[in-house]
């Protein structure tokens, strides 16, 4: 069981549980493709009504290359990898402006060897697909030297067996240091680039592709998961971390961590509800049952958490065990692999306000501009319980998988127990 409580640096306003997972793009739901297509489609509108709105695909697109021409690549100083993070970054923040919620996804070109299915055909529905390409919007005036003028993005895709490969992966993330591993990575990058060729394949215009910001994803990915296995701060020279990200107003040391930027990388995650009628407030939550390819969209999954976001720890202490396929699970069932149970999560409570009228109040919310103070002790906290195996069995023997939480307190008058906001599945590979 892993906390992920505990404040984030520069994000006052972030809520513990407001994490949210960019997912791969082959496993995302029918949903969730459409609302990534919604947002794409209002944020280059917004850059169709006024290319100079910085809110526009136009204004994200173009500090890649034409026009504004701020991406550093291949320098000395090996920013590739963080001014792309915050360049991501920059770009979702105004995607979920247009449809909350909505993350970039990631192109693994290791087992996705093509182009993803979201990006893949020119029409949807009998309507345009938004993310298989993109007017640029770029005029004359924008090229220098008689560069070429491109109004629109297109592809030349070669063939599949030409992207990188697991092992071609592996080798990338083998390297100890981050001055090796970041320009393997790079070099990778530059290939997939190549691999899609038309637009894709030009440093000033490859930014208008939608499929760019999948590609880019998933460096940033490799980049991530090269850092869990305690590089963390691992860094190419003294200082570095200070130099800054232009034009972001971040510096190296503000996207290292990709939590600090309310982010983590998943192949999936699916929402669990309470089950209506079920349970027993304050002491078991009942979910309602998902059938098991949901569950698990991909069966190869590494590892699997069950998340428990929004979790009230103002009133008593409780642990929380979680049973799968097990819906009669009570504070007397046992934490045996029979019975269903799969992991557990302590609470460590309050024990109610011990402050005047408000004190305990989540005040983040209406936190003003200039309030540095530190968060609010009552803001909810995220807890993750390590279920894979447990899940993996659950996944073979049954068609269905079902959630329970029950609580256990030494309290004899417990309050605020199981007080909870989100539940998900969250797989990776």
């Amino acid at each position: 069981m892993q906390d992920t409580g505990g404040d984030i640096a520069n994000s006052a306003r972030l809520e513990r549980d407001d994490i949210v997972h960019r997912k791969n793009a082959a496993l995302l739901s029918d949903d969730e493709v459409g609302a990534l297509r919604s947002a794409f489609e209002q944020v280059k509108q917004i850059s169709v009504d006024a290319r100079g709105d910085d809110r526009g695909f136009f204004q994200h697109a173009g500090m890649h290359g034409v026009p504004f021409w701020d991406c550093p690549h291949h320098t000395p100083q090996r920013i590739f990898l963080p001014w792309h993070r915050a360049y991501l970054y920059r770009l979702e923040q105004s995607l979920a402006d247009r449809v909350e919620g909505v993350t970039l996804p990631w192109w693994d070109w290791t087992t996705m060897r093509g182009i993803p299915e979201p990006y893949a055909d020119e029409q949807v529905g009998g309507a345009e697909n938004t993310l298989f390409k993109s007017r640029t919007l770029v005029t004359p005036a924008d090229i220098r030297n008689g560069a070429p003028l491109v109004e629109e993005t297109s592809r030349t895709p070669s063939p599949p067996d030409f992207l990188p490969s697991p092992q071609d992966l592996r080798d990338v993330l083998d390297q100890p240091s981050f001055a090796v591993f970041s320009d393997a990575c790079e070099d990778i990058h530059d290939g997939v680039h190549g691999w899609v060729g038309g637009t894709m394949g030009n440093v000033g215009y490859a930014a208008f592709d939608p499929v760019f910001w999948a590609h880019h994803c998933m460096i940033d990915r490799v980049w991530w998961l090269w850092q869990q296995d305690g590089r963390m701060n691992a860094v190419p020279f003294a200082g570095w971390e200070d130099l800054v990200l232009e034009p972001f107003n971040l510096t190296v040391r503000d996207v290292l961590n990709a939590n600090a930027l309310g982010l983590d990388y998943a192949d999936s995650e699916t929402l669990i509800e309470p089950q209506a009628g079920a349970g027993k407030a304050g002491e078991i939550i009942v979910c309602e049952p998902v059938p098991s390819g949901v569950a698990v969209p991909a069966a190869d999954f590494r590892s699997a958490d069950f998340e428990i976001g929004g979790i009230k720890h103002t009133g008593s202490s409780y642990e929380g065990l979680v049973y799968i396929n097990n819906p009669d699970a009570n504070a007397e069932t046992g934490k045996d692999a029979q019975a269903g149970y799969a992991g557990s999560f302590n609470v460590f409570g309050h024990g109610g306000c011990f402050g005047a009228e408000g004190h305990c109040d989540n005040r983040e919310p209406e936190r003003r501009r200039f309030d540095n103070r530190p968060l609010a002790r009552s803001i909810r906290m995220k807890k993750r319980v390590e279920i894979t195996e447990a899940l993996r069995g659950a996944a073979r023997s049954s068609s269905e998988v079902q959630f329970t939480i029950v609580a256990r307190t030494t309290d004899p008058n417990p309050e605020g127990v199981l007080d909870v906001k989100r539940l998900s599945i969250v797989s990776y590979r």
